[in-house]
């Protein structure tokens, strides 16, 4: 699946993930690393904006879910891969905002139950900004 994501295989790669998925007992982090990695090359070479801001919100959904799941919690040595995948997936929604808009972004995020706070365009930006410093320094600090 790596070997196909890395050659730009999306079909392939996403086979290969569905099928490691089926066989493994329970999802470990790197299956959930590289299914970020192949959520966020669908979203970048998606040709429609919409499509595009949709899945990169989808991912972070994931990326989020996980965070907290208690097989990934446990093993601390994924902890510092795990908050600069977030911290990743924040930079690259907040230059979403900066290219399309902080308004489409908040849509999304709303439309698959990911609350960012704040009342305005512009505080929805400063959050997805504030979020990506807050995982990045996390993963520092580690």
């Amino acid at each position: 699946a790596i070997a196909a994501r890395k050659m730009n295989n999306l079909h392939v790669a996403d086979y290969y993930l569905r099928l490691v998925i089926k066989s493994s007992p329970q999802l470990t982090f790197p299956i959930v690393q590289s299914l970020v990695k192949l959520y966020t090359m669908k979203a970048r070479s998606s040709t429609d904006e919409t499509d595009c801001i949709d899945k990169f919100v989808k991912a972070l959904k994931f990326i989020e879910g996980k965070r907290n799941d208690s097989t990934l919690k446990v093993e601390s040595h994924h902890q510092q891969p795990m908050f600069l995948l977030l911290g990743k997936m924040y930079s690259e929604i907040f230059e979403l905002c900066i290219n399309h808009g902080p308004e489409k972004i908040d849509r999304a995020a709303k439309a698959v139950g990911l609350t960012i706070a704040g009342s305005t365009p512009q505080r929805v930006q400063e959050e997805i900004f504030s979020q990506a410093h807050k995982w990045l320094q996390k993963a520092v600090d580690l």
